[in-house]
């Protein structure tokens, strides 16, 4: 094992002690416990065994592992960012709504 794969592995774990701790005081949900529980195991797979990676990717036609990894992260990256922005767009309404409805309760 190199020196990053022990490394990533060490901060793999770290981040699934952080996300179960976060499930556990209710800051998450048991779906995105389960979501974010496999994204890290797949990650640490693919750290692991950097084969996998390319053989996916040869599957898909892309050139190499590295490149399928940095194509699957940007889409998961603008997905994540698409919700945080609709999920801004939705909280900005309902404080709008909830303004006026005070506003007009204290008139």
């Amino acid at each position: 094992m190199i020196l990053f794969q022990i490394l990533f592995s060490l901060f793999i774990v770290f981040i699934l002690v952080k996300t179960v701790g976060r499930f556990r005081s209710k800051e998450i949900t048991g779906a995105w416990l389960i979501f974010w529980i496999v994204f890290w195991l797949v990650a640490e797979a693919v750290v692991l065994s950097p084969n996998l990676s390319d053989l996916l990717a040869h599957s898909l036609g892309i050139g190499r592992g590295a490149d399928l990894v940095i194509y699957a992260s940007l889409a998961l990256i603008f997905f994540f960012l698409f919700r945080l922005l609709t999920q801004v767009e939705r909280q900005k309404r309902e404080i709008t709504k909830l303004t006026r409805k005070i506003s007009l309760i204290e008139k």
